[in-house]
């Protein structure tokens, strides 16, 4: 068992929770709620995290609407094109750049680079960095350690095509 998480840490998840919830991928009411908790306990604060984190099972419906205030309160908000496939370019600039950072594992990374891969359709461009992502999630055609470096290459050769 791990201690509790820094306050940098709770805040890393917070915003990668929020990226979750503008891309239609929103975490649960319970693991927005527990996460509000969390951000407590790490010593962040905002006037509406006390009140995200005290929501009852019955007020578990205003759990989004509340996270996406405790984000705006502590600046955690992304600001993403509202241009599909340009939002998609965005997010594979972002989720490269967080497995390079090691904010996202592979796996993470993997998961999250594949559907604005796929929603962009065939790409050229992209097709390395879809190759490394298939075969990754597929986990077989090689050792983890291979397919980890292979999907790493292909991110950071991705972003710097992309600069």
């Amino acid at each position: 068992m791990t201690g509790p998480e820094s306050r940098d840490e709770v805040l890393t998840r917070i915003r990668l929770a929020e990226l979750a919830v503008i891309t239609g991928h929103a975490p649960g009411s319970d693991q927005l709620i527990r996460l509000g908790v969390e951000a407590l306990l790490a010593g962040v604060g905002s006037p509406t995290l006390a009140e995200l984190a005290g929501l009852t099972r019955a007020e578990k419906p205003e759990a989004t609407a509340l996270f996406r205030r405790v984000t705006d309160e502590l600046g955690l908000t992304w600001d993403l094109p509202d241009d599909p496939a340009e939002r998609n370019r965005a997010l594979l600039r972002l989720w490269s750049g967080m497995l390079l950072d090691g904010t996202l594992t592979p796996d993470d990374a993997a998961e999250r680079l594949y559907w604005p891969l796929y929603d962009l359709g065939p790409v050229d461009a992209l097709t390395p960095l879809l190759t490394a992502v298939l075969l990754y999630e597929d986990g077989q055609s090689a050792s983890p350690h291979e397919l980890t470096r292979d999907l790493v290459t292909q991110a950071r050769k991705f972003l710097d095509s992309a600069a």
